[in-house]
C-alpha cells in the first residue's frame, strides 16, 4: 500500500512538474505576446501620428491652394477690368484721331485754310496718335 503511495506521490510530483512546466511555457509566451503587442501598439501610435501630420499638412495645402485660386481669380477680374478701360480709351483715341484726320482733309481742300490751323491740327493729330499707340501698348500688355 505504501508503495502504492509513494507511486502515485511520484506521478503527481510529476504530474506537477510537467504541470509547472507548461505554466512557465505559457508564461513566457504570454510575455512573448505581450511584448509583440506593445511593439504594435507602439507602431499604430507612430502611425496615428503620421496620419495627424499629413492630414493637416494637407489641409493646409488645400487652404493655400483655395488662396492662391481665389488671388487669380480676383486678379483676374482686375485684369478683365484694365483691358475693359483701355479698350474704351482705345476706341475713343481712335474716334478723335478719324475726326482729326476728317478735320485736317477738309483743312487741306479748303482754300481758306491757314497753314498754321492745318500745322495745329497735324500736331494735335501726332499727339493723339502717340496717345493711341501708348494705349494700344498698354493694352497688348494687359492682355
Amino acid at each position: 500500500r505504501e508503495k502504492q503511495l509513494l507511486e502515485e506521490i511520484s506521478s503527481l510530483k510529476d504530474t506537477v512538474s510537467e504541470s509547472e512546466a507548461k505554466c512557465a511555457a505559457l508564461k513566457s509566451e504570454a510575455r512573448e505576446r505581450e511584448q509583440g503587442l506593445s511593439e504594435r501598439s507602439e507602431e499604430c501610435a507612430d502611425l496615428n501620428a503620421k496620419i495627424e501630420q499629413l492630414t493637416e499638412e494637407l489641409s493646409h495645402r488645400e487652404n493655400t491652394r483655395k488662396e492662391l485660386e481665389e488671388s487669380f481669380q480676383s486678379e483676374q477680374a482686375r485684369t478683365a477690368e484694365e483691358l475693359s478701360v483701355a479698350r474704351s480709351e482705345a476706341e475713343s483715341l481712335n474716334l478723335q484721331v478719324r475726326a482729326i484726320e476728317e478735320q485736317l482733309m477738309e483743312a487741306s481742300q479748303s482754300k481758306d485754310a491757314s497753314v498754321a490751323a492745318k500745322s495745329e491740327l497735324e500736331a494735335e493729330l501726332q499727339r493723339a496718335m502717340k496717345e493711341c499707340g501708348s494705349l494700344r501698348s498698354e493694352l497688348q500688355s494687359v492682355q
